[in-house]
């Protein structure tokens, strides 16, 4: 899976993220509800993911806005949207902050 939260189930819990992390790795910070399907934010969510890739999707659904790495996608219907678009495959992390009720899906890359 890639988490490196230790504490990550199914459930509403609260998550850390952590200092820093490997490639192909993710972790989860502020209060989550997890099923098997979707993350849902519950309040003052974020997400960190160390990539390489050229571009990077991110699968949305309900009502509300994402910021990533500073710049904000407003959601208004379930959607695949854009999170990064470069000309070359690059590693990089992407920082994500998610209104509450809001809930995250999948992530898929292009190389």
């Amino acid at each position: 899976e890639g988490v490196v939260n230790s504490n990550y189930a199914v459930g509403t819990q609260s998550y850390s993220l952590p200092a820093s992390l490997a490639l192909n790795k993710w972790a989860l910070g502020g209060v989550w509800n997890i099923t098997d399907e979707l993350g849902s934010c519950v309040s003052s969510c974020e997400l960190r993911l160390r990539y390489r890739a050229k571009t990077v999707y991110g699968v949305f659904s309900g009502q509300g806005t994402v910021t990533v790495n500073g710049a904000t996608i407003t959601v208004n219907k379930d959607d695949i949207f854009t999170l990064v678009d470069s000309s070359t495959s690059v590693e990089d992390t992407l920082e994500l902050r998610l209104s509450d009720g809001l809930s995250l899906h999948a992530f898929t890359f292009g190389s």
